[in-house]
């Protein structure tokens, strides 16, 4: 399945660990089993929205979706529930085309939308981006919008500087900074509500491990009644986030626990693509340490790449092997944070399978739910 995890102190069944196909060969290539394997994992359908651009007159997106059936016409992309005026699609994306080598028609997937909107308000809110099912109206996915946001305290907070977002988000673009804090920022509240009947309000205070430059945090600014913290190794992205957003507290942390952090104190966790980065003995010691700082009863929504990540996460097929194998593959040094921490073989490309998340994590926390594709469209 896919890959976030909401789980609350206590014991969770293991299930046994998803195994390859029988006459699957080995290949560090691409073979035709490998890529069948692949496709019967999508669980998710591919789509994305990763640039968009509003100057206060008219609202123009691109990305890319990948119809189920093939079939372009019988799709489109709503703005608030309403069609765009003018959907271009498909359009060629020779880089989705190679992301999914096994998909027929990957490479016909992009789509570029426009729409004249009035300016935007200033009330706190966000407007929703769909992609949907000309024939039923509805999205292809349930929980897969996406959000922009509109007005608010956040449309004060200042954005921080290229180098930052490369290191939170794998690239400089000021739209999709924008675009996936926000969307993160409400998927999870959904999640929240589906699992728990639970919202922001209903918790005292929130850990953001892993903050970053605040992508997602900055979006807590118009929540009322909670204590956000944010916490990171990166220490100079924690030190802009303690200059640029007032309403929250943040401090570093080291790349192994124990931290400063006090025990039994944070009733809601959020940890977004930090399990991702973690080889199996640093997620243990994490894990641990996540307990000793939750209080009884604390939510936490946790991010892993699963199956739905491993669609697009172009791992070797030796790699996959393992991973169905046992559960838990380290593919490589991911060298993004190489410029902050010392220890250039900490920060980790994981992947886990779900029934591993169910086995390990369990013996920590209780797992209420594996949500696939909930953060991203993929984690």
């Amino acid at each position: 399945m896919g890959a976030m995890a909401i789980l609350r102190r206590g014991l969770a069944r293991a299930r046994a660990l998803i195994t390859p196909p029988a006459d699957a060969p080995r290949d560090p290539q691409r073979p035709p089993a490998y890529g069948a394997a692949l496709a019967q994992l999508i669980e998710v359908q591919p789509w994305c929205v990763d640039h968009f651009e509003y100057d206060g007159n008219r609202l123009c997106i691109r990305g890319w979706a990948i119809p189920p059936d093939g079939r372009h016409d019988r799709y489109e992309f709503t703005f608030n529930d309403q069609p765009f005026t003018e959907i271009c699609y498909p359009l060629p994306r020779d880089d989705i085309g190679a992301l999914f080598w096994y998909l027929p028609g990957a490479r016909d997937s992009g789509f570029e939308c426009s729409i004249d909107l009035p300016a935007a308000g200033t009330q706190a809110g966000f407007d929703v981006l769909r992609f949907i099912d000309r024939r039923s109206g509805q999205p292809l996915q349930v929980d897969r919008d996406y959000y922009l946001p509109v007005g608010g305290h956040v449309a004060g907070l200042p954005l921080p500087e290229p180098e930052r977002r490369r290191r939170v988000h794998g690239g400089e673009s000021e739209s999709a900074f924008f675009l996936e804090g926000a969307t993160t920022f409400n998927r999870l509240a959904e999640a929240l509500r589906a699992t728990t009947g639970q919202d922001y309000t209903d918790f005292e205070q929130i850990l953001d491990w892993g903050c970053g430059c605040g992508r997602m945090t900055r979006y807590f600014i118009d929540v009322e009644g909670v204590q956000v913290t944010g916490v990171d190794i990166d220490a100079d992205n924690v030190g802009w986030c303690s200059g640029h957003l007032p309403f929250a507290e943040f401090q570093t942390v080291p790349l192994q626990p124990p931290t400063a952090l006090p025990a039994s104190t944070f009733d809601l966790l959020i940890g977004i693509s930090v399990f991702t980065h973690l080889s199996e003995t640093d997620q243990l010691l994490w894990l641990q340490e996540l307990q000793r700082i939750a209080r009884p009863g604390a939510i936490l929504l946790m991010t892993f790449h699963g199956d739905t990540t491993l669609c697009r996460g172009n791992l070797s097929y030796d790699a996959y092997r393992t991973l169905c194998e046992h559960g838990f593959v380290d593919a490589e040094a991911d060298p993004i944070l190489d410029e902050v921490i010392t220890d250039h073989e900490y920060y980790r490309r994981v992947f886990h399978t779900a029934d591993y998340v169910r086995q390990r994590w369990s013996e920590y926390f209780e797992i209420l739910d594996i949500l696939p594709g909930a953060v991203g469209n993929h984690q």
